[in-house]
């Protein structure tokens, strides 16, 4: 099964506030993140569980790096 590093993680939650900015509502980040899925080998395979599961992570991250970063 393919996994996303700590790292990888962050890396996206930095390419998405670079791409679509630091204002996202949960909606349009969810449907930036799968599409980005779309276009990354091996992810557009996940189950929709799993990517549930990262989208949560995802949104966790970006939201604390907003908050932190205000």
């Amino acid at each position: 099964m393919f996994e996303l590093s700590d790292t990888d993680l962050r890396r996206l939650v930095h390419y998405v506030i670079q791409h679509r900015g630091p204002d996202l509502c949960r909606s349009d980040f969810t449907e930036h993140v799968l599409n980005l899925f779309e276009d990354i080998p091996g992810l557009e395979l996940l189950s929709s569980q799993t990517n549930l599961d990262y989208l949560n992570i995802l949104w966790s991250l970006y939201r604390d790096y907003l908050d932190r970063n205000r």
